[in-house]
Order: C-alpha cells, then sequence, then structure tokens
C-alpha cells in the first residue's frame, strides 16, 4: 500500500469513532465495558472524540503529500505511535480496564503498525519496470 492509500484508510477508519465518542460518549464507552454517567467521563469521552477527529482530519490532510521525505517522516511518526497505542491498548485489556473489545483496537493498531512501517521503509522508492 502506498502512503495515499495507508492515510486514507486511517481517516476512514479514525473519523466515525471520533463522532461517536463526542455524540454520544455514554454508548461508545458502553461498548468497552464502561458506564459514562459522571461529568468527567462524559467529558473525557468527548475530548477523546475531538482527538480522534483531529487525528483523522489531519490523515486526511496529509494523505496528498508528495514529498518523499514528508511521507517517510510521517510514516515514522505514526508507526511509533501507533505502537505506543497498541501497548496502551493492549494494557487496558489485560489489567481490566476494558473489556475484550478493547483487542479490536489492538488489532487494527497492528495493522497501522505493519502499514506505516512498510511507508516508511518504501518511501521514495521506486518500482522497477517489470
Amino acid at each position: 500500500m502506498d502512503f495515499r492509500t495507508v492515510a486514507t484508510l486511517g481517516a476512514l477508519v479514525t473519523l466515525p469513532f471520533g463522532l461517536m465518542f463526542l455524540a454520544t460518549p455514554a454508548q461508545a464507552a458502553a461498548l468497552y465495558g464502561h458506564v459514562a454517567s459522571e461529568a468527567y467521563t462524559l467529558f473525557m469521552g468527548r475530548l477523546f472524540g475531538v482527538q480522534l477527529l483531529l487525528f483523522g482530519g489531519a490523515l486526511w490532510a496529509l494523505r496528498g503529500a508528495r514529498e518523499a521525505n514528508v511521507q517517510r517522516t510521517a510514516a515514522m511518526a505514526l508507526a511509533s505511535f501507533t505502537t505506543l497505542g497498541t501497548v496502551v491498548t493492549a494494557w487496558g485489556v489485560l489489567s481490566g480496564a476494558v473489556n475484550a473489545m478493547g483487542w479490536t483496537s489492538v488489532a487494527v493498531y497492528g495493522f497501522f503498525i505493519v502499514a506505516w512501517g512498510r511507508v516508511a521503509l518504501s518511501a521514495g522508492q521506486t518500482r522497477a519496470a517489470v
């Protein structure tokens, strides 16, 4: 997959979750085994939703980047932070902070670690004509 494809997929995966957490934080939290009833918990759910929208919007805007150094740098950063997200989410599931639904997030993160890692390694390389 190329940079544009991975960035587009990232935006398309992230934006709906951002909207869900922003608009309905209690229902979104319930998917992961939480009862979001306190004002602070609802606030944090909405704030998380805004951050997902920010991330998805940035990926959508970044998907048009053509310069190899921009693609490589962005892909390396995204692979690194996606790895961190994987570790934090896996810890959340293993510690009981979230239910087994959290493993779906770990799987999505895992996909993007591989995808961004491949983009980082291949950005700027031209393919030989077959």
